[in-house]
C-alpha cells in the first residue's frame, strides 16, 4: 500500500513537473514571437486549468486581437465570462465562436448550457439541436 502512495506521489509530482517545463517553453515561445497566437492560447488553457483566469483571460485575449476569426479564443472567452456572471460579455464572446464555428457541438452545446443558465430556454433549445445535428 506504502509502494502504491508512493508511486502516486510520484506521478502528480512527474505531472507538475511537466506542466512547468510546458508552461516555461510557451512563455519562451511568446518572447521569441509575441504574434504566436497557439501558444497563448495554449497557455492560457493551462492557466485557465490551474484556474487562473484572470491571466488565462489575457492570453485569450491576445489570441483573438491576433486573430479575429479564432473561434476557440471567443469560446473559452466567453467561458471566464460566463464563470464571473458577466452575462452580457460572454453571450457576445459565445455569438462569435458559433458564428465562426457554427458546427462546432462543443461550442454549441455550452452555449445551449449558458442560455439556459439565463432563462433563454428557447434560444437554449436551438442551440442544443445544432450540437447533436
Amino acid at each position: 500500500m506504502v509502494k502504491l502512495a508512493q508511486k502516486t506521489k510520484a506521478g502528480k509530482a512527474k505531472k507538475k513537473s511537466i506542466k512547468k517545463d510546458a508552461k516555461s517553453h510557451l512563455l519562451h515561445a511568446i518572447k521569441i514571437n509575441p504574434e504566436f497566437f497557439d501558444a497563448h492560447y495554449e497557455l492560457g488553457c493551462m492557466l485557465m486549468d490551474e484556474g487562473d483566469f484572470k491571466n488565462a483571460e489575457k492570453q485569450f485575449k491576445k489570441v483573438v486581437k491576433l486573430d479575429e476569426n479564432h473561434a476557440d479564443g471567443y469560446f473559452k472567452l466567453a467561458l471566464i465570462a460566463a464563470e464571473f456572471k458577466k452575462n452580457k460579455t460572454a453571450r457576445n464572446q459565445f455569438e462569435k465562436a458559433v458564428t465562426i464555428k457554427f458546427d462546432d457541438p462543443e461550442i454549441q452545446f455550452r452555449y445551449g448550457i449558458f442560455l439556459k443558465i439565463i432563462k433563454k430556454i428557447e434560444e437554449a433549445t436551438e442551440h442544443f439541436g445544432k450540437a447533436i445535428e
